[in-house]
């Protein structure tokens, strides 16, 4: 596990906030337990419990919707607007797809003898808020990141030249070009949303990395972009 709740960090700025850590189970305030906290109770807990998972993702739109629910129960019945709709026999994660009716929508899921409801709205467009402004900003990016280096870095293989950099060289080494870094510096921006400079923020817990490690939590990158950052890192001398 771990943490258990939100706590200071003056490197983060993510999550519509900064100087916070936001991956606890529950918040800072310790007033909201998040999704991720009843996880965790199921798997661990002997009390009877169940938890339907998404109430703050109440406004959905389109022709389906999917709903998590979390119990130590081994069958969880999910009703919506009073019908039921399943009932589903597994391990601690039940998972259902469902059509919202027009409106609001009361989901009421049923373990033996506990039970938990949430009220969903099935809308035509799903609020601006729910999307990040930063997250579009690095989308953009990502974007122009990769009309800028063009498909035959994209499609380079993953050479790495003696005397040249490459993904496999540290972060503290690329610092040492200017050139070599700013690359970096942008792909991390984009991946990552750390901004990163010597001596600032988590640079002293990333300085020893390199690119190639890094691409173990650059999940959310399209296909190609290591390579692209790879490509044009051994265009430049050490």
């Amino acid at each position: 596990m771990w943490n258990m709740f939100d706590f200071g960090c003056a490197a983060r700025n993510e999550g519509g906030v900064s100087g916070r850590n936001n991956k606890g189970l529950v918040t800072m305030d310790r007033k909201t337990r998040k999704d991720s906290f009843y996880v965790y109770q199921a798997y661990w807990t002997t009390e009877p419990m169940v938890h339907i998972a998404g109430r703050r993702y109440a406004q959905r739109a389109g022709d389906t919707t999917k709903v998590k629910v979390y119990s130590n129960q081994d069958k969880v019945s999910l009703y919506l607007n009073g019908t039921l709709l399943e009932t589903k026999a597994a391990h601690r994660v039940f998972e259902f797809e469902l059509a919202l009716e027009e409106g609001f929508n009361t989901l009421l899921a049923v373990a033996g003898d506990v039970k938990d409801s949430i009220t969903l709205e099935k809308v035509e467009t799903e609020p601006a808020y729910y999307t990040l402004p930063e997250f579009n900003v690095r989308q953009e990016g990502v974007a122009n990141w990769f009309k800028q280096v063009g498909s035959m870095d994209l499609e380079s293989p993953m050479e790495f030249p003696e005397g040249y950099y490459s993904i496999k060289d540290d972060v503290e080494t690329i610092a040492q070009n200017e050139e070599a870094f700013a690359i970096v510096a942008k792909a991390v921006k984009l991946a990552t949303n750390f901004d990163l400079a010597p001596g600032a923020g988590m640079w002293d817990m990333m300085k020893k990395m390199t690119l190639e490690n890094m691409g173990g939590f650059m999940t959310s990158m399209p296909e190609g972009f290591v390579e692209s950052v790879n490509a044009q890192l051994i265009k430049i001398k050490k």
